[in-house]
């Protein structure tokens, strides 16, 4: 299978290829040509366009969760390719908002989006799509509570938001299972081992995505240097061979990430990065 990250908040430098706090990853699997996420905006759909990328022939696209920077990019794609179907967990429409300069403002996806209901579908369970491609729910226990992210309910009333509507891509050409996780935030370690549970007996080959390990914009760490750590602890003994990630990981958590995992930890997630396994 080969892997491209069509959008990332970083590019190449001369590449000529856009970036954007966002994710976006296009992915040939069993003959098959599949999109998780679209980023913020069109500059993904740009970016396939240089990098020979046909997306009007994407057969079947996905929604990691319902947050503005994986989701939006998707009128663009609505526009552009003509039948794909984008499957979602049901809550991804909830009312959801973080701090922004001093208030809380809304994060999840364009309203713009609610014109192509007819190209969405519900994912429920471990929804097969494809032949070797799934979409997985979060795992039960989730990571909990974050302070920077909430959601609202159908009265108004405010809550943390539990990522509900979050979920990764699993993928298995026969070698192993690979995961996708775009921002992770009921844990990459959780996420890991519920897959790892659902398909006993695989290897786990890859995890791609980001780890939502990241404080701010200078890229500290949102949680503590030792849950790092043990994140990292807990994908090497579920025997994870290869890691890619970036976007919500940041610098801070990716240098301990390093000092744990080692070789198993391959080069940054990036704009136009293509990967083959």
């Amino acid at each position: 299978m080969r892997i491209t990250v069509l959008i990332e908040n970083t590019a190449p430098e001369h590449s000529g290829l856009q970036a954007e706090h966002g994710l976006s990853f296009l992915i040939r699997t069993g003959g098959h040509l599949l999109l998780l996420d679209a980023g913020e905006t069109g500059a993904f759909w740009d970016n396939a366009v240089a990098l020979g990328e046909d997306l009007g022939t994407v057969e079947l696209a996905a929604i990691s969760h319902g947050h503005h920077d994986h989701a939006n990019g998707f009128v663009r794609f609505f526009q552009g390719n003509a039948s794909a179907p984008v499957y979602l967990r049901a809550s991804a429409w909830g009312n959801f908002v973080a701090p922004r300069g001093g208030e809380l403002r809304y994060i999840g996806m364009a309203a713009a989006l609610r014109k192509y209901a007819g190209r969405f579908r519900t994912a429920e369970g471990i929804c097969s799509l494809l032949s070797g491609v799934w979409l997985t729910p979060p795992p039960e226990e989730g990571r909990g509570a974050d302070a920077s992210l909430w959601e609202r309910d159908g009265a108004g009333a405010l809550g943390p938001d539990r990522f509900a509507h979050e979920q990764a891509m699993v993928l298995d050409e026969g070698k192993g299972l690979v995961i996708l996780s775009p921002c992770s935030h009921c844990g990459i370690d959780r996420i890991a081992a519920a897959v790892c549970a659902a398909f006993p007996g695989r290897p786990l080959l890859g995890v791609l995505g980001g780890f939502h390990m990241r404080a701010g914009a200078v890229g500290g760490l949102n949680r503590p240097e030792e849950e790092v750590r043990r994140v990292a602890r807990q994908l090497a003994r579920l025997g994870a061979g290869r890691i890619w990630t970036g976007h919500c990981t940041g610098n801070a958590a990716r240098a301990i990430l390093q000092e744990e995992l080692g070789e198993r930890l391959q080069p940054p997630l990036t704009t136009g990065l293509s990967i083959e396994l």
